[in-house]
């Protein structure tokens, strides 16, 4: 993967030196912010970089928060059970406050 870039907006990464951007050892953030703020044709383009099991393995095991609309889409387009996420399953232990 060395030299490869993964093409999708340079906006996405607007606080990173672009140029400086290590895709392989960075790529839990990477994944994180492209499933974030990007299109289901941005998600392809991860699919086609870091493949599929890589990429659902991330969203799975190691991003610790996505916005509950970030993780119906998620869950929708990988076919995946919110309740099998981390960042889900995170969400359901922090104490809520009802009124």
């Amino acid at each position: 993967m060395e030299n490869k870039v993964l093409n999708v907006p340079r906006s996405f990464f607007w606080d990173w030196d672009y140029e400086r951007i290590d895709w392989e050892n960075h790529a839990v953030s990477i994944i994180d912010r492209v499933l974030e703020r990007g299109s289901h044709e941005d998600w392809e383009t991860l699919i086609d970089f870091y493949g599929r099991e890589r990429v659902v393995n991330v969203i799975v095991e190691e991003i610790g928060y996505m916005w509950d609309h970030v993780i119906e889409d998620v869950c929708a387009y990988f076919n995946l059970q919110k309740e099998s996420l981390r960042s889900y399953k995170k969400k359901q232990t922090i104490p809520r406050t009802w009124f």
